[in-house]
């Protein structure tokens, strides 16, 4: 720990000097810097989700040479070998202590004349995130210890805009739309996901492609953006929250995860919509009124309407199945549940890590040991159940393993992603027609801001 800590504060110095450095003297010379934060990531393993999107952002930051420094990770080694690969003395660990530190001196030296009016600083959040929250603006996990606040960017923020030094903040963690609190019309904020909403890796890894020098950062989220089938990124400009305000309906209903095969594509605030009928009725007057008022154009309108009307009825259709499954029948005096049925040799397999227990009663033991026995019954009550009832037989056809990308997932949860999946892909082209349509001559830092 003594020798990490040595490191630590060796980069820590590297970092600070970076940033306290100056291309010339009188400031003639604009100079693009950056600062990447993330990697938070508290699971097992060499790496994380966020290396990919880290490394193709490192390379872009080169290309356009900027004068780059990362507080990234911190623990996984081959993440920590990658970082200190890409930006050497000019990365360190993830640490709200040590990204506090380093906002101090970034701070500093922007009060000091170190950094002149014209430069630009891109701060960079990709990192596991939470909901807003009362005690902060928005908090994203670091490697150990507390989280960081993206609110701490606040007085950052203040210097720079005092000085006439360039922000732009992209946030690519989950329920990052909280982080257009730091906008102004002279800060520049994206962000990969609405502030109630989980995001996608993959919204991250879009926009980091999508940067190119000398593009503006607003031009790579529209093109980044038109290109994700998965996220709802949001940018605080003038046109991009009129565009999300009238969107916001479809946007908060339909969130897809491309990565975990556990979890389903979901409304996050509520996940078991128990009375649609208003959904619904929204829905048709935003059909209606987007053509008329909006300018969108009525045939992409009328194919969005009909992909959510698809995707809420397969959803429908999947909450009624869970119902479905919670019925009972009795085998060999044991009520089962008929989703223990679907796969009667997992169920047991389930049952039998209960022996493993420390502290297991006997009357645990013969419980156990009673379902085992029921092992033929149950399989001979779902071959009948499958030759007699349609809707488990339906259910079961949905459970079968498909490709899904790279994974396998069950065939209703394929068919429910893909249909999410439709719905983002209209709604990209409905958002680009508002975008274009509130695009005015107001201040536009995002605009402006050129990678």
């Amino acid at each position: 720990m003594r020798l990490y800590r040595v490191q630590l504060k060796n980069a820590l110095l590297a970092l600070a000097l970076l940033f306290s450095a100056s291309a010339a003297a009188d400031g003639s010379v604009n100079v693009r810097y950056a600062l990447v934060l993330g990697g938070g990531d508290s699971s097992a393993g060499p790496g994380t989700q966020f290396d990919a999107s880290a490394k193709t952002l490192a390379g872009k930051l080169k290309s356009a040479g900027y004068i780059s420094s990362a507080l990234f990770d911190g623990g996984h080694s081959e993440t920590d070998s990658m970082i200190a690969s890409l930006y050497g003395a000019q990365g360190g660990p993830f640490t709200n202590a040590e990204t506090q530190a380093l906002l101090r001196q970034i701070i500093s030296g922007i009060k000091n004349g170190k950094m002149h009016r014209g430069d630009q600083l891109l701060i960079d959040i990709d990192s596991h995130g939470a909901p807003p929250d009362p005690t902060g603006l928005h908090w994203v996990e670091t490697s150990y210890g507390p989280g960081f606040d993206v609110g701490s960017l606040t007085a950052l923020r203040d210097a720079a805009e005092q000085a006439g030094v360039h922000l732009a903040v992209i946030d690519a963690s989950c329920y990052s739309g909280a982080t257009l609190a730091l906008s102004s019309s002279k800060t520049c904020v994206i962000t990969a996901a609405p502030a109630d909403q989980v995001g996608d890796q993959s919204t991250a890894e879009n926009l980091n492609n999508a940067l190119k020098p000398g593009l503006s950062l607003e031009s790579s989220y529209l093109q980044s953006r038109l290109a994700d089938p998965y996220g709802f990124p949001e940018i605080s400009t003038y046109a991009g929250q009129e565009a999300a305000d009238v969107l916001s309906l479809i946007d908060s209903q339909i969130i897809i995860d491309s990565s975990d095969p556990q979890n389903l594509p979901t409304n996050t605030v509520a996940c078991e919509l128990e009375n649609d009928t208003p959904f619904y009725s929204q829905l048709k007057l935003l059909t209606g009124l987007l053509p008329a008022l909006y300018g969108a154009p009525p045939d992409s309108v009328q194919d969005l309407f009909q992909k959510v009307y698809q995707y809420k009825h397969l959803r429908e259709m999947m909450l009624e199945d869970t119902t479905y499954l919670t019925k009972k029948v009795i085998i060999n005096g044991i009520p089962f549940e008929l989703a223990q049925l679907l796969d009667p040799n997992q169920t047991i397999a389930s049952s039998k890590n209960l022996l493993k227990q420390p502290n297991i009663t006997e009357k645990t033991i013969d419980f156990v040991q009673s379902m085992i026995k029921a092992l033929p019954a149950m399989e001979s009550k779902r071959a009948e159940l499958m030759q007699s009832d349609p809707h488990f037989r339906q259910i079961l056809d949905g459970e079968q393993m498909m490709p899904f990308g790279e994974l396998e997932r069950p065939k209703k949860l394929v068919q429910l992603s893909q249909a999410a999946e439709a719905v983002a892909q209209s709604e990209r082209l409905i958002y680009n027609a508002l975008y274009q349509r509130y695009s005015d001559e107001r201040p536009n830092p995002c605009r402006d801001f050129k990678f």
